[in-house]
């Protein structure tokens, strides 16, 4: 599939029906590989794109968010700051923002927690689920990138607790020309 795209760019011959029919079939793979719904399933280009529409969508109130997300899971929640949220940073520790960390800073208030299931600079893995009891019992939602881990660590979307997972087509799976898969408990 990738040769065949590449070969479309070189020949002039790409089409976008074509190539957004390709990324719609695969919405019910997608969703059966992760437990869920496919209506719940959303495509987008990119994952900062999934991040910055579950960020449109929230109530005005604090974010935490640890200090070595990667961008496309930083930069859309600290854009929050100019329309009145409280973006808390959680600090490194050893270049390690651990999940004790993340679940002592989501307090009363906290409206979103965003982070990394398994961190692209160190492969240190957050335990979601610890993560997501904690947001549960403040009444936060869940944002998790899934970009390091979906393709090569089971996720049980219902299971998980995670109300927003992205996930890329380009790591560990290969999917339509870069399709990123937004999934909306």
């Amino acid at each position: 599939a990738l040769h065949a795209a590449l070969g479309e760019w070189e020949d002039g011959s790409v089409s976008w029906q074509g190539w957004e029919s390709e990324a719609y079939a695969t919405r019910p793979l997608f969703a059966r590989m992760i437990g869920a719904h496919q209506e719940d399933v959303a495509l987008l280009t990119f994952l900062a794109e999934g991040a910055a529409t579950v960020a449109a969508s929230l109530p005005t109130g604090r974010v935490v968010v640890g200090e070595r997300e990667f961008q496309s899971n930083l930069f859309p929640w600290l854009a929050l700051k100019d329309r009145g949220f409280d973006v808390d940073l959680v600090p490194a520790t050893d270049g390690v923002v651990r999940t004790e960390a993340l679940v002592e800073a989501t307090t009363e208030g906290t409206v979103l927690v965003a982070v990394t299931e398994v961190q692209s600079s160190n492969g240190f893995r957050v335990r979601v689920a610890d993560l997501a009891a904690r947001c549960h019992e403040v009444g936060a939602r869940l944002f998790v990138d899934l970009a390091q881990s979906v393709g090569v660590l089971r996720f049980d979307a219902p299971a998980s607790g995670v109300d927003f997972g992205a996930v890329v087509g380009y790591k560990w799976m290969v999917g339509p020309r870069g399709a990123t898969w937004l999934w909306i408990h």
